[in-house]
């Protein structure tokens, strides 16, 4: 297992050092306003809608990126429930290679991983989750106060893999006065599948008024299965997903708090989500019945903020560990192969930031990130029967130690009476390996990698209904190792697999604008944007085994649109829409042989088109009683699958869910349906390894009833 002698000098190290960083923002917000009375303030306030995703606190509207915060209330009406279920309403962004409930990868404006870590940031709260894994954290969404979706690199202040864009999950804090609660139940029913239930609850307790407070938030899924496997088992990929929160704040001073978290994620999977089609009639899941999925994270984490006159002091300091387990066996056209794989890695970080809070036309904000990690993976790959010399029995076990540092800041000065704002901000980042690893043939000391990133940010903010701004920002990905095994296998089939990856990078153009209209009923919101990223990294692969290359480049350019309407002539009533469409080619492409791809290629696991649509109606149907009727729509055009010339597109998918219930003073009684017309449409589809197309699909049909109870 993992050295804990090499973590507790890692935790020493960081006790000495003081820590922090971020980025800005800008777009289309599908946040609803947080009362959801009828009387004639319910409608949204687009002013009024608050995010933190720039490091400081600011409207929706002033925030010159393109951002979306999903409010807690658009969450439960619309039944979103996860990460996934999120990003099908933010534009551009799509699902890409997922192969379990707990094992997703995800793109934002064409900026897709490609197997060689994620390209997406992601943060609970002000604690970053770790960018080492291939996928991305289980995001549960139950007792979130928002999620902010940031669009576009984000390198100046979120750092490494933060290319394509950043999520953050922002809870609910505890609060510090009230006494409250609530638990929420629902039975599902699946199309062709099996049942399911959840049931989520959170309890709040002011220990000591105004002073301190505890919430304590759980939520546990049953996921119902509906994937036959080729023995004639039913139902095998049936999961459990639970997430489980605790929060104490301390604030004994109106300037003075300190918050101590507790998160923990678990999902346990017997099989995945992809499906073989041999057989076109008789689609059955693509394993064997002893594959195994099984995925954890559990964060520790402690912020400390301090309000000064001119300024605010903010330091995170957070441990978190992750350990996933699988076994996966797939029938090959020369033997059946079974890789076993268990990981592992504890992380240690510290970001730090001093920002400016007071009425001057100067605002600045400077930080340190500091992080320390082991990591460790055992890959086992059994081949039945072995062909030597290429298909052997092979184990590989890496451990390492991964050590990084950043430094950022970003200026702005307000000119013409704060109608035009000039912004700045640079972060430099590097990271060192120390340790054994057989992975790269032994030792990495030495193994360096460095980035310095820039942005440029431009704002006219001519009165207070329109803002017009230009971004010019970069992200970036450390780099990267390749198992040597695996890397001489390619290079015995002739590819030019090089065991250690450089970083890629990424600089995006953007000019965008918001515009509030209809005495504020109506938010307009456009960006068109250019993209161009070097020395791109995409995993390919030799025998069925994958390996990560530098591939050559990718261009890319597109355009965002939101709309949101709350008509002041029906309270209660409000609309969302939003869309995307881009171009994502490969340039400059290496030559991969017969796994290549092509100049001029749309990149797989991007599609071309996106879109969304949500109608929300909230009315009072007695004094007591009010009624709810939400309904969604998105539409994602296919993508291509694995990184290759030839490979096959996925479906065009229409997804439509609904939602209708009644509210009481404390009881609330739903129904609801997700992918309602049930979409069969497959997300990818990978090319086979024995004469079978492998793909993935939504989720089939699903029917629920809810009821919730809070006080």
């Amino acid at each position: 297992m993992l050295n804990h002698k090499k973590f507790n000098k890692g935790a020493s190290r960081l006790a000495m050092i003081i820590g922090a960083g971020l980025v800005g923002l800008s777009g289309f917000t599908s946040a609803q306003a947080e009362s959801s009375s009828t009387d004639e303030d319910a409608n949204v306030s687009f002013d009024e809608i608050i995010v933190t995703a720039s490091k400081r606190e600011q409207s929706i509207l002033e925030v010159p990126v393109s951002i979306q915060a999903l409010g807690e209330e658009l969450l439960t009406n619309s039944n979103i429930r996860d990460t996934q279920q999120i990003l099908e309403f933010v534009p551009g962004s799509s699902e890409g290679l997922s192969v379990s409930v707990g094992q997703r990868r995800f793109q934002i404006r064409g900026i897709e991983q490609g197997g060689a870590g994620p390209t997406i940031g992601y943060y609970i709260g002000e604690t970053a989750y770790p960018t080492f894994e291939s996928y991305a954290p289980v995001g549960r969404s139950y007792d979130m106060n928002r999620v902010e979706v940031l669009r576009g690199p984000q390198g100046t202040l979120y750092g490494n893999g933060s290319m394509g864009g950043v999520i953050r999950f922002i809870p609910n804090a505890p609060n510090l006065s009230e006494f409250e609660g609530g638990v929420r139940a629902a039975y599902t029913s699946i199309e062709g599948g099996d049942s399911g239930y959840y049931l989520d609850g959170f309890l709040n307790i002011p220990v000591v008024e105004d002073k301190l407070a505890i919430r304590v938030v759980g939520s546990f899924e049953e996921v119902g299965g509906y994937l036959e496997d080729a023995f004639g088992n039913e139902d095998v990929n049936d999961a459990d997903v639970g997430s489980y929160r605790i929060t104490a704040l301390f604030q004994p001073t109106e300037a003075l708090g300190i918050e101590f978290m507790y998160f923990r994620n678990e999902v346990d999977q017997n099989a995945g989500t992809l499906i073989s089609i041999a057989d076109p009639d008789n689609p059955v899941y693509s394993g064997l019945p002893e594959d195994l999925r099984e995925v954890a994270f559990d964060i520790f984490a402690v912020t400390l903020s301090y309000d000064f006159a001119d300024f605010s002091i903010t330091s995170n300091t957070s441990y978190v560990e992750t350990d996933s387990a699988s076994t996966i066996a797939l029938n090959t056209a020369f033997s059946t192969v079974t890789a076993s794989t268990s990981s592992g890695q504890e992380f240690w970080s510290n970001e730090t930031r001093l920002v400016s809070t007071s009425d001057s036309p100067l605002q600045w904000l400077a930080g340190i990130f500091y992080t320390t990690a082991d990591t460790f993976s055992d890959l086992a790959i059994e081949w039945n029967p072995e062909i030597p010399p290429f298909l052997v029995n092979s184990r590989t076990i890496t451990e390492d130690e991964r050590e990084s540092i950043s430094l950022f800041g970003e200026v702005s000065y307000e000119l013409l009476d704060g109608k035009l704002i000039p912004l700045f901000g640079i972060r430099y980042f590097e990271e060192s390996f120390d340790g054994d690893s057989p992975a790269i043939g032994g030792e990495p000391d030495g193994v360096k990698f460095d980035s310095t990133n820039f942005r440029f940010n431009l704002s006219y903010l001519p009165d207070e209904e329109t803002t017009v701004y230009l971004n010019i920002a970069q992200g970036f990905r450390s780099g990267s190792f390749n198992d040597q095994n695996i890397c001489a296998l390619h290079q015995s089939g002739g590819l030019p697999c090089e065991l250690i990856l450089d970083s890629d990078t990424l600089t995006s153009y953007e000019l965008g604008s918001k515009l509030q209209l209809a005495d504020g009923s109506l938010l307009l919101d456009l960006a068109i944007y250019y993209q161009d990223w070097s020395d791109a990294r995409f995993q390919t692969a030799f025998g069925t085994l994958f390996a990560t290359y530098g591939v050559g480049d990718v261009e890319s350019y597109g355009v965002d649109i939101g709309v949101q309407y709350s008509p002041a002539s029906i309270q209660g009533l409000s609309f969302t829409a939003t869309g995307n469409w881009n171009s994502t080619e490969f340039t400059n492409v290496a030559d991969l042989g017969d796994v290549s791809a092509e100049d001029g290629q749309q990149i797989n696991f991007v599609p071309k088109w996106s879109m969304s649509l949500i109608a929300n109606y909230f009315w009072p149907i007695s004094d007591n009683v009010n009624g709810l009727i939400n309904v969604s729509y998105s539409h994602i055009s296919g993508q291509r699958g694995t990184f290759n010339t030839n490979a096959p597109e996925g479906d065009s998918r229409n997804l439509v869910r609904a939602r209708v219930g009644a509210e009481f003073d404390m009881v609330s009684v739903y129904l609801f349906a997700n992918n309602i017309f049930d979409e069969d449409g497959e997300i990818y589809r990978q090319l086979p390894t024995d004469g079978a197309l492998l793909t993935s699909r939504d989720r089939p049909r699903t029917y629920g009833a809810e009821v919730e109870f809070k006080f």
